[in-house]
């Protein structure tokens, strides 16, 4: 029999309530895992986080510290080493942290194909071009500090005329927190284009690291609102892991990639289809 066509519809994308309930579903078998995965996660990082804090510690107590508190601190404002070296750790450690974290998002990636995971998957990145997962990491990093950088360096001039020249001051404060505003929503907006980059990467990690930029740009190009809303629909879930010392993490951190990765392959159907292109509704006549 000719099949019959009896109408057409536009491809209609889930809503962010479609998404996470997706996302709960298919975590229901294999949320062990998961949490398991994520509590190491954070224990791996924790422990990396204690050891920097202690080391830090030290470092104030040789330089005398506890001995002139306000004498250390107008020193080391003094030296722009201290801050770049600074800056410098704390790119280094969120480098590190996401080549574990990665693991998380192929874990959540599996279970949306259907396989079987493992704990092992949380590694998966340090076989895989950990490079790759590096330098993304940092790239992502050196954006959000060039966005906030103009705000930092208003800061550095603003500091030595609080004592000198208060109407100085309070313009420079006035330019600092414009500035920071403007920084804050810059930064947002390139982490919401770049989003896409670590799925990317765990598609398809023997491609140049430039091409997961380009390409997550190309899929986020009309999806930066909805991306935006479905992430802003975790806010309150986060608060509340807040409130629970981060215990919450390990259950909700699994629920958030889970649906992220499922958002990622609602922009790739949607690419599927060209402009304006329509689905056909299509039933037999068995008769």
């Amino acid at each position: 029999m000719t099949p019959l066509i009896v109408g057409e519809q536009h491809m209609r994308m889930r809503t962010s309530a479609e998404l996470k309930r997706l996302a709960k579903e298919k975590l229901n078998d294999h949320y062990g895992v998961a949490m398991v995965a994520t509590a190491l996660a954070l224990g791996i990082f924790v422990f990396v986080y204690i050891l920097i804090a202690v080391a830090f510690a030290l470092y104030l107590i040789k330089n005398g510290f506890l001995s002139d508190p306000k004498g250390f601190l107008e020193r080391i404002y003094d030296d722009p080493l201290f801050m770049i070296g600074e800056y410098a750790v704390a790119g280094v450690l969120s480098a590190l942290s996401m080549t574990v974290f990665v693991g998380i998002i192929y874990i959540c990636m599996k279970i949306d194909r259907g396989e079987e995971v493992f704990i092992k998957d949380l590694f998966y990145s340090f076989s895989h071009n950990p490079d790759k997962v590096i330098i993304i990491a940092i790239v992502l990093y050196l954006i959000g500090v060039v966005c906030m950088l103009p705000s930092l360096i208003v800061t550095r001039i603003a500091g030595p005329l609080m004592d000198t020249d208060a109407a100085g001051a309070m313009i420079f404060m006035l330019i600092y927190y414009l500035l920071y505003i403007a920084g804050i929503v810059a930064e947002t907006l390139l982490s919401i284009v770049f989003s896409q980059v670590y799925i990317l990467y765990l598609i398809s990690n023997d491609e140049p690291v430039q091409d997961y930029f380009i390409k997550s740009a190309e899929l986020m190009k009309d999806a930066k609102g909805r991306f935006l809303y479905l992430f802003l629909s975790f806010i309150g879930w986060n608060v509340l892991a807040v409130f629970t010392f981060g215990v919450l993490y390990i259950w909700l951190i699994p629920y958030e990639c889970e649906t992220m990765v499922l958002f990622h392959d609602e922009l790739k159907r949607a690419r599927s289809l060209e402009p304006g292109q329509r689905i056909n509704i299509v039933i037999r006549d068995d008769r």
